[in-house]
């Protein structure tokens, strides 16, 4: 046990190793029931997780096992894109039609949904009664963008793996980019603002290349536009970098500068509703990713301040209760108090976000939770011994 962290369940990679493998003895993550391919958002809000994790224990300890579970998973995720499941016989996609029928897509990128063809990303079940298959541009981001960060964690540290893994990884993740470019706009007036760059949604059942009038949330852009600036890294490619650089500029147009932090709403369709720390983190993530790449020309002030607007989200010593919002307001929902742990890297900004995820960890549990398996390796690989 790590010194000093007596008061923290799970307080060293002996003992969240162990929590992992008494829920993961004869199988792994990917392999529970549920898991078969990103029906319900499997892969995009759960999985993808279990990948980070992976990643932060392997730095941990170097051990192997790490490694093999990256790849299994990676593996697993691109044996059950749409394209997959429809070869193997899993899914059905065919032409729209008029009344739109259960094999159609209820929303895709243009063309897939017209012409029936399966995308290379990963559909999900919208939970109505009447389960309606959509591709959006938020779950293959939010996946691609961890497969991303696999290979480049495995590149940049020349790791052993399978020959030609990583890049296949950044291989299919640019196809999955290149599916959605129908749903980028420059330089629109949206809801009176100027707007930079952003995705918008395609219509749903509608068949044509036309999108919705306003601009998807920010956090629903981040996760693609992250994956595209690891792939540019290795393989350049000018659009990717543009549509990153007027997403940036989009938000940075429409922040609220208060000093020592920002603020933002989560979307321009809803003004006065603040950003939320769990979307928040996934806009954030993709801003490291820029500024530890030298991109879009993010400095260390910005990402302070981005830093600081976690940090602002606390309600000390009642921990249990943090704030939800970036403006201070709202409770976290138990299920999200994680979010600020797996960003106890930002303390290189400010040491204090990796001091508020520990007793944000230290006092929640939830079995059996990817989120809390991450953050807790996180803070591991974040904070000193005597600091945790």
């Amino acid at each position: 046990m790590i010194k000093g962290m007596a008061h923290m369940k799970y307080n060293s990679y002996e003992s969240i190793r162990d929590l992992y493998y008494k829920y993961f003895t004869s199988n792994s993550p990917y392999e529970d029931v549920g898991f078969e391919s990103n029906e319900g958002d499997k892969f995009s809000f759960s999985l993808q997780n279990y990948l980070y994790f992976y990643i932060e224990m392997h730095k941990l300890s170097g051990s192997s096992e790490w490694v093999t579970l990256m790849e299994d998973t990676c593996n697993h995720i691109l044996d059950n894109t749409d394209e997959r499941r429809v070869e193997k016989g899993g899914l059905v996609i065919t032409p729209l039609e008029s009344p739109a029928t259960e094999t159609n897509y209820f929303q895709a990128p243009y063309p897939y949904q017209v012409e029936g063809t399966p995308a290379p990303g990963w559909g999900s079940f919208d939970g109505s009664e009447q389960p309606r298959l959509r591709v959006q541009v938020l779950q293959d981001g939010q996946i691609a963008g961890a497969l991303c960060t696999v290979a480049h964690y495995i590149i940049e540290n020349s790791i052993i793996a399978t020959e030609g893994f990583a890049d296949s990884l950044l291989a299919h993740s640019r196809r999955v980019i290149n599916s959605h470019d129908n749903s980028y706009r420059y330089d629109t007036i949206i809801r009176e603002q100027f707007v930079k760059g952003t995705y918008k949604y395609p219509e749903r059942i509608n068949g044509n290349d036309s999108v919705y009038g306003d601009a998807v949330p920010y956090n629903h852009c981040a996760g693609i536009l992250k994956a595209a600036l690891i792939c540019n890294y290795y393989e350049p490619d000018a659009e990717y970098v543009n549509k990153a650089q007027s997403f940036m500029d989009f938000t940075r147009d429409t922040r609220v500068d208060v000093g020592d932090r920002f603020e933002w709403d989560y979307t321009l369709k809803n003004p006065g509703k603040s950003e939320d720390v769990n979307h928040g983190s996934y806009s954030l993530t993709m801003f490291y990713q820029a500024y530890k790449l030298g991109r879009l020309g993010i400095t260390k002030e910005e990402m302070t301040k981005y830093t600081n607007s976690m940090i602002n989200a606390n309600k000390w010593p009642r921990v249990k209760k943090a704030y939800e919002k970036v403006n201070a307001t709202e409770d976290m929902p138990s299920g999200e108090v994680f979010d600020i742990g797996k960003m106890a890297y930002f303390k290189e900004f400010n040491k204090n976000i990796a001091y508020f995820g520990r007793d944000l960890a230290s006092s929640n549990y939830i079995a059996k939770f990817p989120s809390h398996f991450r953050a807790i390796a996180t803070l591991l690989n974040n904070l000193e011994d005597y600091e945790l």
